[in-house]
């Protein structure tokens, strides 16, 4: 029997296993003891991922629609039918585009945006679950200037405070949640804000009650209670800058209750600290409150302390990376930074659209050819059946994907690409 490590497919934890072959089969999986993240441990998704590649429809030919019909053909016929209707869109000046995925590898993603950028040349590539993180993302930056902040699982383990807006963590992150648990067990606080009594809730120290995308006003409680000019707490940071005193006149309103007084110290007094941003699509301002409480209690850029947020596909913070956004190059640069432009058009030997393209709903709406690989826009963008009335409109679409999906049915090529346990590749 062969063991083949891999990365888990689920959330975006990253967990470490073994798949286990048999016959050229996976019949199982074996945990990475020396995993940094899993550390010898799996959630029940991850003992069954083998059974993974067998949950669709798999494409095995490459398929070309004739007489409304996708038929088999060959890999020559299959990639010279598109090649030749992207060309034509092209040289009558229609746009064309190319939709990334979350759960491609950053390699495949890589190659994705240089086809994009260097191939069909306008900067009309993204991925479908980007307008679910977006905002969050977004929101982020916005405060920080930067990506993502990284924090690992291991340091969550460290922390003394930890807030968490709760969806339902121990179901859709089991790993972090396990994490979390650790920390509680060498006395950590966890402060909880959400609706529903969920495990997470049942362990907290203390728990803040939010309907749902209402979470930013009890940030905005905490903030209040931290910086009022009445405090005076040496452990939150202050500036004499206009957006500071800003934050204070936007906070004014806001109510202070003594839970919040209570949350609010545990955080400021903290040595380590973890912001947990929620695992649905967070509104901007609620994930840039979250951001500014965490450099407000100089927990920001502190190492073990830091903000987590808590992504639902397992790659999209690789997909990011790699540049798969109307408006970012690899490296999460913007398009405007001179040296990743110069880098870039020297290693692909082509000038780069400067201008940039259309997220990913514009995009469907917008083009005339679209190359999607593995993603599946309306099983993953809020409005489905927009997505679908869009796709349904395009000139020529090509497909690449380990599934038949709602995506795959309605394109004009298609090409089988491997899953997850049959290729090579790294994860952000």
């Amino acid at each position: 029997m062969l063991a083949v490590p891999t990365t888990c497919p689920f959330c975006a934890c990253g967990c470490g296993f073994y798949l286990l072959v048999e016959n050229g089969q996976p019949v199982g999986v074996a945990p990475s003891e020396t995993h940094p993240v899993s550390h010898g441990r799996l959630c029940a998704r991850a003992w069954h991922a083998h059974q993974a590649v067998l949950w669709g429809e798999r494409l095995r030919h490459p398929l070309i629609r004739r007489n409304g019909n996708l038929e088999p053909a060959s890999w020559t016929s299959a990639l010279n039918h598109l090649t030749h209707r992207l060309k034509d869109l092209i040289d009558s000046g229609k746009p064309v585009g190319m939709l990334g995925s979350a759960r491609a590898t950053n390699e495949e993603n890589y190659l994705a945006g240089k086809l994009a950028r260097a191939g069909l040349r306008p900067n009309n590539i993204d991925f479908s679950y980007r307008a679910v993180c977006r905002s969050l993302i977004q929101g982020i930056e916005d405060v920080t200037g930067a990506f993502i902040p990284s924090i690992t699982l291991q340091e969550v383990e460290s922390s003394e405070t930890i807030l968490l807006i709760e969806g339902d963590l121990a179901e859709t992150h089991p790993q972090a949640a396990s994490s979390i648990m650790r920390a509680l067990e060498q006395g950590a606080r966890l402060v909880t804000i959400g609706c529903r009594r969920t495990q997470m809730v049942r362990l907290s120290s203390l728990h803040l009650e939010a309907v749902p995308g209402d979470e930013g006003y009890v940030i905005n409680g905490l903030l209040a209670a931290l910086i009022r000019p009445e405090r005076g707490d040496r452990r939150v940071a202050t500036a004499d800058t206009e957006e500071y005193a800003s934050l204070i006149h936007n906070l004014e309103t806001s109510e202070v209750t003594e839970e919040l007084r209570r949350a609010a110290e545990w955080i400021a007094r903290a040595e380590w600290a973890v912001p947990m941003p929620g695992l649905r699509d967070q509104c901007r301002g609620t994930a840039a409150a979250v951001a500014t409480l965490a450099a407000i209690t100089r927990h920001l850029h502190r190492p073990g302390s830091g903000i987590l947020p808590l992504l639902a596909r397992s790659n999209a913070r690789g997909a990011c990376e790699m540049g798969i956004a109307p408006d970012r190059l690899p490296g999460y640069e913007p398009l405007a930074c001179g040296p990743t432009q110069d880098r870039l058009q020297n290693l692909w030997d082509r000038s780069l659209p400067a201008s940039g393209g259309t997220d990913v709903e514009t995009l469907l709406e917008s083009v005339s050819g679209l190359i999607v690989l593995a993603d599946d826009p309306p099983s993953i963008l809020p409005g489905a059946r927009r997505a679908t009335a869009a796709l349904q409109k395009i000139e020529f679409l090509a497909v690449l994907d380990v599934f038949a999906t709602p995506t795959t049915e309605m394109a004009e090529v298609a090409l089988p690409i491997a899953s997850f346990a049959e290729t090579e590749g790294t994860l952000g």
